[in-house]
């Protein structure tokens, strides 16, 4: 499996556990602070059948850079939408995503 973007790996964890940790899976990330949480949390759960790679990937090699938000790093993103609707959307998902997170993420346990 590839998991592209693969932010802090949430999914990729998940996808293993389905195949019971015998998947051989691809991630990629390209924004180097996320990588990092990325790694640390595949190494955390010692799945040697994850790969993670710090890049992206794209059809054109080029640089680009991204906005990138360290507190809400799934929003981090190539092209920022710095409007007042943007904002105002945000600071109405936020909590709710907050309050959904622990039930999300139980299976992490």
């Amino acid at each position: 499996m590839f998991d592209v973007a693969a932010n802090i790996g949430l999914f990729t964890l998940f996808a293993s556990q389905l195949c019971n940790n015998n998947a051989n899976i691809y991630t990629f990330e390209l924004i180097q602070a996320t990588f990092e949480v990325l790694q640390r949390n595949v190494q955390r759960f010692n799945l040697e059948k994850i790969k993670a790679f710090s890049c992206g990937l794209s059809l054109n090699s080029e640089t680009v850079t991204f906005a990138f938000y360290p507190n809400a790093s799934g929003w981090s993103t190539l092209y920022p939408d710095d409007s007042e609707e943007q904002r105002d959307s945000m600071k109405k998902v936020v909590p709710d995503n907050l309050k959904q997170a622990l039930s999300f993420i139980r299976w992490l346990r």
